[in-house]
């Protein structure tokens, strides 16, 4: 059974300003994970969370196994993506 992904409304807003080539990469590689996240997802140093690839962007997710829900809760370029 496969996991449901849940977007938060800054990620839809971040995913507003890319460009539709961009857009498409990153909702690709979402999609890529829904089977098995553990094992495409790096987990964040220090953090509960758990980020992923595409080029100089990184996606920053949020796993609830029990419920088997990913939560993409921010995307943007490595430089600036892990700022609080």
């Amino acid at each position: 059974m496969s996991y449901s992904i849940i977007y938060s409304e800054k990620v839809l807003k971040q995913l507003g300003k890319l460009s539709k080539h961009q857009v498409t990469r990153i909702l690709n590689k979402i999609d890529s994970i829904v089977e098995d996240p553990h094992h495409f997802l790096e987990s964040c140093e220090g953090y509960p969370y758990y980020h992923q690839r595409v080029g100089n962007y990184r996606i920053i997710h949020d796993l609830n196994d029990r419920d088997r829900i990913i939560e993409v809760l921010k995307i943007g370029l490595r430089k600036n993506v892990y700022d609080r």
